[in-house]
């Protein structure tokens, strides 16, 4: 899976109905011109997943609040592939974001994200500032979020049953890591997303 490549036109409609829109777009381009990429190697790992335990990163709050109905099924599907798993519930972003550093601290490598982009790109940017060498982690993405856009972008099944199922069957691909650093009067903000 890769990121697609971004056309950084800028685009000047004035007058138009369109245009706060095309602005949001021009905004856009801004961010993904001074956006910096971590180049990875792009490569493909075929691992056995009931050989590693996996923390799972659920947020309660995907899918308008009904991730736990889908959790049970998700759940039955782990349980009978006898894949181990601990799984971490989303209580505040301060608290998530201690959880991920602490797992990434003790030598946890293998995670599974069930949630939406928001879940997705949080994970990643806590994953990305505990300090650990990124290229080591394997991710497993759950899609459970109102548009899901990183999985229908990259042809990833978008139903959560599919998904586990792709997840079973162990083929992980290299993804690269964007950082987008903004300045404000508050200071300089660093994010990480894929």
């Amino acid at each position: 899976m890769f990121i697609a490549n971004f056309n950084l036109r800028r685009l000047k409609i004035k007058n138009s109905a369109f245009f706060y829109w095309f602005r949001w777009l021009d905004f856009l381009s801004i961010i993904l011109y001074f956006c910096h990429f971590y180049q990875t190697q792009k490569m493909i790992h075929q691992i056995v997943v009931n050989q590693h335990e996996w923390h799972i990163f659920l947020n309660r709050n995907a899918m308008h609040c009904r991730s736990s109905e889908y959790w049970k099924s998700i759940e039955a599907q782990l349980t009978s592939a006898q894949v181990p798993y601990c799984c971490h519930y989303a209580q505040s972003q301060r608290e998530d974001s201690e959880v991920i550093w602490n797992c990434c601290r003790h030598g946890v490598r293998h995670f599974v994200v069930v949630g939406g982009d928001g879940s997705l790109n949080f994970f990643i940017d806590n994953v990305v500032k505990s300090g650990i060498n990124i290229s080591d982690i394997f991710v497993a993405v759950i899609p459970l979020g109102t548009g899901n856009d990183w999985a229908r972008s990259h042809h990833y099944p978008t139903k959560p049953q599919e998904a586990v199922t792709l997840f079973l069957n162990g083929k992980f691909i290299s993804h690269d890591v964007g950082k987008v650093a903004t300045k404000s009067a508050e200071g300089e903000s660093i994010r990480h997303f894929i």
